[in-house]
């Protein structure tokens, strides 16, 4: 038992040091002491990294050219697609109440009326999160 105290009164008084170095980097390529290490261990390991940096920003670039262009294709197409619609729908309302059909012409523009409604009320909303 007398042994164990002692232990631990060792244990109390003895200090421990802990000593510990970090490196951290962000970005697509390391810090050039990093690159020259990569080298030292691997010949070549630099050309490699820039090689594939250069891959993934020019993959990245087609990405975002692709993404742009498709946004700008479906905003296109939607607008003209909604002015078809709304175009169908009004002058089939006239066409309707010209015809005799009054009740049934101006369902039909007010239908197409509160549609354009709703596009513009959820693309207002769309916005507005996309601002926060």
């Amino acid at each position: 038992m007398q042994q164990n105290n002692n232990q631990i009164r060792e244990n109390k008084n003895s200090a421990l040091l802990h000593a510990e170095k970090r490196e951290l980097f962000s970005g697509p390529v390391p810090p050039p002491e990093v690159i020259e290490k990569y080298e030292k261990v691997y010949p070549g390991a630099a050309k490699l990294i820039f090689t594939e940096w250069d891959r993934q920003v020019l993959h990245r670039q087609h990405l975002e050219k692709s993404v742009v262009w498709t946004d700008n294709l479906k905003s296109i197409l939607g607008v003209t697609f909604g002015f078809i619609t709304e175009l169908a729908a009004v002058g089939g309302g006239i066409y309707s109440a010209i015809k005799g059909l009054i009740g049934f012409g101006l369902l039909l523009v007010v239908a197409g009326l509160v549609m354009l409604l709703a596009a513009l009320i959820t693309a207002r909303k769309k916005e507005d999160s996309e601002k926060k």
